[in-house]
């Protein structure tokens, strides 16, 4: 799966899928380094190239983050914490 392929290479996970954001988001951080959920809505590639290049030249600490991008801003918070087995 993407998410664990992501966290083998150390890699934050870029994804358009919601879904797939909001299961990375609560597998929390022990399971993935970060996400950024990107707005669906971007279909042609230039757009996506360009989009990225402003989103990643911002000053923002990506690992252990769950990154939503939109037009203008990006939204971060932190990955949950895992939680505490007993």
């Amino acid at each position: 799966m993407l998410v664990e392929l992501a966290l083998a290479e150390n890699r934050v996970l870029l994804t358009m899928d919601k879904d797939l954001g909001e299961m990375a988001f609560r597998r929390g951080r022990n399971a993935i380094r970060g996400v950024m959920l990107l707005p669906p809505r971007l279909r042609a590639p230039e757009h996506v190239a360009a989009f990225m290049l402003s989103v990643l030249n911002q000053s923002i600490e990506w690992e252990g983050r769950f990154c939503v991008a939109l037009e203008g801003q990006v939204l971060v918070v932190p990955l949950p914490e895992p939680k505490a087995t007993s």
